[in-house]
């Protein structure tokens, strides 16, 4: 019974946080990343933008520490994946001084979600953050560029 256990798991009791570690790590190796901003409310929001590594604040990205309660999920052929709640409070806190202006309150997102998705080489494939904000929908979508 305790091995159905452990397999059904997917890599035991660390649930997704390796992915999650395996992310970040992949994350400083990008040469740029797409961002991609949408809001589905009565006003739509959409935005790309493509960030330089040179930009990044990777100092102050923690995905393993914004990530609660993470767990892996199938995401098809030869991609690794995991998935976790977002600590958005942790997430502003963290990037507020290198945020751009927004439209919202970053703050006043909830129900947030972020997943991450690593190919067969372990490279970053893309990050995936989702939450709602007083009704609408918000969803940044990162993948890196090159």
């Amino acid at each position: 019974m305790s091995t159905v256990l452990l397999v059904s798991g997917c890599g035991g009791g660390e649930g997704g946080r390796p992915v999650f570690a395996r992310a970040q790590e992949a994350l400083g190796r990008v040469d740029a990343l797409r961002a991609h901003l949408a809001v589905r409310a009565l006003v739509t929001v959409d935005r790309t933008a493509t960030i330089a590594h040179a930009d990044l604040p990777l100092e102050r990205v923690h995905l393993s520490r914004w990530a609660k309660h993470q767990r892996p999920f199938r995401c098809g052929h030869g991609f690794e994946c995991a998935r976790g709640d977002l600590d958005v409070a942790a997430v502003v806190r963290d990037l507020a001084p290198a945020l751009p202006r927004l439209p919202f309150d970053p703050a006043a997102i909830t129900s947030a979600t972020v997943e991450v998705r690593l190919d067969s080489r372990g490279e970053l494939h893309r990050i995936d953050l989702q939450g709602d904000l007083a009704g609408a929908e918000v969803e940044v979508d990162l993948r890196p560029v090159g």
